[in-house]
């Protein structure tokens, strides 16, 4: 394991060090010892490490004052770009009120911070750190399929599936489940952070950096366009774009959007499913009576969807969405990020959807009675595709 210890306190590297050796499995934990600034934008920007231990307070050059700017302002270049923008870090401070101010910048950069104190909570931390890393070590880095939901309740809906959990494991940051079927073989079921586009995006290519996978799936609940679809019916986007890029100016909203297209492959299998008029009958009797259902059953369809970073509750702020394409039909926070990273992984994936269940048409009546309905149906739907898919 690399580890890059960024430490100017010699005590504080010994008293490290010596947790480092006790938890190591195996070959024992050396860690890279870097004691100033300059020093360490330089190592991290040549090397990759899958842990960085982080003192707040570092001196920028050999024989300067520590500076508590230098630890906050290392962290931020780190996660902009390079081989350690995904790296887990851990910064241990012997100021106790120095953690307190930056405990919430901290947390937007996804950096443990924790006090090196008497009571020894800094040596728990590092323990369960090491010991999830090294865990981490042990997963498989191929799987047959990555399966993305931005809820618990989206992600729950697959215990009604045949796909049977493995293992629920936190990957660099990541909440995955592992689960596995005869047909689908073995895959991951990554649950987002936080709802919206930002967090899908990243947190979908993140995923495909740690997995190598042929086959990404998005699955749960949106919004839908009234005049296009009917409460619960399944939508395929046939392609995704972000609804808020462009710009306002006094002749209106100017769309500028990227469009992410179905793979043509993909849009096939599913073309085919969607086909079958019995579809969603034959789910709904492997679902069972559920406490709120639709009172009527639409057959699936594949359309344009919509992604925003904001909950829609107003028929009004939908115009300037329905222009942008004559045949959207639904709209959601998530797919766009998910597409768009599917699309842009190298090597690119050869297979990536989105099938949702529409559950409220945007508009002031919006409730929640059939989200436990629309996450099991798509999850359903969404397991049977990539049984066809990996059937070719």
């Amino acid at each position: 394991m690399r580890i890059l210890l960024i430490e100017d306190s010699e005590k504080k590297i010994e008293e490290i060090q010596k947790i480092l050796s006790l938890v190591s499995v195996g070959a024992a934990i050396e860690p890279t010892i870097i004691r100033t600034m300059s020093e360490a934008v330089k190592t991290t920007s040549l090397l990759q490490y899958d842990l960085i231990i982080l003192d707040l307070m570092i001196p920028y050059l050999p024989g300067a004052n520590p500076s508590s700017d230098a630890g906050y302002e290392l962290l931020r270049e780190l996660r902009k770009s390079g081989p350690n923008q995904f790296t887990k870090v851990v910064s241990i401070s012997a100021y106790p009120d120095e953690v307190s101010v930056y405990r919430e910048k901290f947390d937007q950069l996804a950096v443990i911070i924790t006090a090196f104190d008497d009571d020894g909570s800094w040596i728990s931390t590092l323990k369960a750190v090491i010991s999830e890393l090294q865990a981490a070590r042990q997963i498989p880095r191929a799987v047959d399929f990555l399966i993305v939901c931005a809820l618990d309740e989206e992600r729950e809906g697959y215990q009604l599936t045949d796909l049977r959990r493995i293992s629920d494991v936190s990957v660099k940051g990541l909440n995955v489940r592992f689960v596995k079927s005869d047909e689908c073989g073995i895959g991951i079921i990554l649950r987002t952070s936080s709802m919206g586009l930002v967090t899908a995006t990243y947190e979908t290519a993140l995923a495909l950096q740690i997995f190598a996978t042929d086959v990404v799936a998005m699955s749960g609940i949106c919004a839908g366009f009234s005049s296009k679809v009917s409460l619960g019916q399944l939508v395929c986007a046939s392609l995704a774009w972000e609804y808020q890029a462009g710009k306002w100016s006094k002749d209106g909203f100017e769309i500028a959007p990227l469009q992410v297209p179905l793979p043509a492959g993909t849009r096939g299998v599913i073309d085919n499913y969607f086909d079958d008029e019995n579809l969603v009958r034959d789910v709904e009797q492997k679902l069972g009576r559920m406490a709120s259902m639709p009172t009527e059953l639409s057959k699936p369809k594949i359309a344009p969807m919509a992604t925003g970073s904001a909950v829609i509750a107003e028929l009004s702020k939908l115009q300037h969405i329905k222009v942008q394409h004559r045949q959207v039909a639904a709209l959601d926070m998530e797919t766009f990020g998910v597409y768009y990273a599917a699309h842009q992984q190298y090597p690119q994936v050869q297979h990536y959807f989105s099938i949702k269940t529409v559950v409220d048409l945007a508009d002031s009546s919006k409730d929640d009675h059939l989200h436990a309905y629309g996450s099991a149906l798509s999850a359903h739907v969404v397991t049977e595709v990539i049984k066809r898919i990996r059937k070719q």
